[in-house]
């Protein structure tokens, strides 16, 4: 399966299940298992990372992302530390029939971010990055944020195909296609993922590359939240000696002009 063949077929799935309602319309409608304190202690004693449940102090903070009409209430939230954390929450989720969300920068404003009484995997246990020893890709971790990226490849010189927001997670960066400044000259960013590290639904941890489980690649780089979670993945890096800055010193006179020219024009298009 191609790039463009696995999008076409995902679309055309996905047309009569959105037509019916809206995704946590669907989701909110599904059947789940009542939990049971034992059932939950046992998860949680199974686990390196933490679980959080309504009532704990972080709670709150954790169930909420930038999307604020999304206001779900998670009957869990999961911090991972290791893919074993990740594949016990995938098959506890499974067994328990909980509705699941995977987490990375909390940007969704779909909702995807979250879920109402189910199960939100938060990837930021996951924030690490690696960077090869001849500067031509990165090891880039499922939790990473956009702007945290940003600053250690270019300690290192080089640069990768981010977005603008800093704190958009690389995750739904990614799922979202990778749309960014440098795209005109490299790509999206899903175009210069080289593999992925995967945990998929049914627990299985593979790799996807091109020439390894490469039936897993497309829906890697742009659907890993339908399969499961992103461990980490290989962005191609780019020397930093083929871009230019240019740096202005505006004195406040100038910078006040240029903001009022500047709404004018912008005011000025709309009125036509």
């Amino acid at each position: 399966m191609n790039r463009r063949s696995f999008l076409w077929q995902g679309l055309c799935s996905s047309l009569p299940f959105f037509a019916r309602s809206s995704f946590s319309e669907q989701v909110a409608a599904l059947p789940f298992s009542k939990l049971s304190d034992a059932d939950l202690t046992t998860f949680a004693r199974g686990l390196t990372g933490t679980v959080f449940r309504p009532g704990d102090p972080k709670y709150e903070q954790l169930r909420k992302g930038y999307a604020a009409k999304f206001d779900a209430h998670p009957e869990l939230v999961v911090h991972p530390v290791n893919p074993k954390d990740i594949q016990a929450t995938l098959s506890f989720a499974s067994s328990n029939h909980l509705p699941l969300a995977v987490r990375c920068g909390g940007h969704s404003y779909a909702g995807y971010s979250t879920c109402q009484g189910g199960l939100v995997v938060d990837m930021s246990g996951f924030r690490n990055i690696a960077i090869a020893g001849d500067k031509s890709h990165a090891r880039v971790g499922g939790g990473m944020l956009c702007g945290a990226v940003e600053i250690e490849t270019a300690k290192a010189g080089v640069a990768a195909v981010l977005g603008q927001c800093p704190s958009v997670g690389v995750g739904g960066f990614l799922l979202g296609g990778g749309v960014g400044p440098l795209m005109s000259k490299y790509g999206l960013g899903c175009d210069n993922i080289l593999a992925a590290e995967l945990v998929l639904a049914d627990g299985r941890q593979v790799k996807a590359s091109p020439k390894e489980n490469p039936d897993l690649y497309w829906p890697s780089v742009e659907a890993a939240a339908i399969l499961g979670s992103s461990l980490n993945s290989m962005w191609h890096c780019i020397p930093s000696r083929k871009f230019s800055r240019v740096t202005s010193r505006l004195s406040q006179r100038t910078r006040a002009s240029f903001c009022r020219r500047s709404r004018n024009s912008f005011l000025g298009r709309r009125r036509s």
